[in-house]
């Protein structure tokens, strides 16, 4: 994973746990300072032992912790160097997420290391959204819901979780009701 990701741990960790605790997971995770070059690759496991110990160290499950990192990217993107993108990915809810993967690509153009998932978008009737992910990565289900509630309060649309079907390793699909009452639910 590029440094980005783990500098937006770092900056959730100072943010709503403070400096101790982000020189707490440092030092269980073995990693000096926790300072990333957001631009440059780092083997997965840094970004895997960094969540780790973070949950451990703010008392979070990993797939809470994970939910959290999701739901707090879609601002710290925002505010970063890739605003830009983010802001050109759409005007509502569903036309971000349809535009993901063109989004994906334009940062790989910088980042050719990048090994982004995708997101197939479909609509359908009654307000639903199918979201079909696919990732290289095994486990991040929970950063991808958070994710949801993130761009949810970006585009201040209310978003539900209504399905949640694993279809294999790093591959998901969710049924999303946009423009429903009430915050997203997190999938059973």
């Amino acid at each position: 994973m590029y440094g980005m990701v783990n500098n937006a741990i770092r900056s959730l960790i100072i943010e709503r746990y403070g400096s101790e605790a982000w020189s707490e997971v440092c030092r269980e995770a073995g990693i000096d300072r926790g300072e990333f070059a957001a631009v440059l690759p780092y083997d997965d496991q840094v970004s895997l032992d960094v969540i780790a110990q973070s949950a451990k160290v703010t008392g979070k499950s990993v797939p809470q912790l994970l939910h959290d990192i999701g739901r707090y990217w879609v601002g710290f993107a925002a505010r970063s160097s890739f605003g830009p993108l983010i802001r050109f990915g759409g005007a509502r809810f569903e036309e971000f997420l349809g535009n993901l993967d063109l989004m994906h690509s334009k940062i790989k153009a910088s980042l050719p290391e990048l090994a982004p998932p995708s997101f197939q978008v479909e609509p359908l009737e009654g307000g639903l959204v199918r979201v079909t992910y696919r990732s290289t990565r095994d486990g991040l289900f929970p950063f991808v819901e958070g994710l949801f509630e993130g761009l949810s309060d970006h585009f201040h649309q209310p978003v539900a979780i209504t399905a949640f079907e694993r279809l294999g390793a790093g591959c998901a699909r969710w049924t999303l009701r946009v423009g429903a009452a009430g915050a997203v639910q997190p999938a059973a």
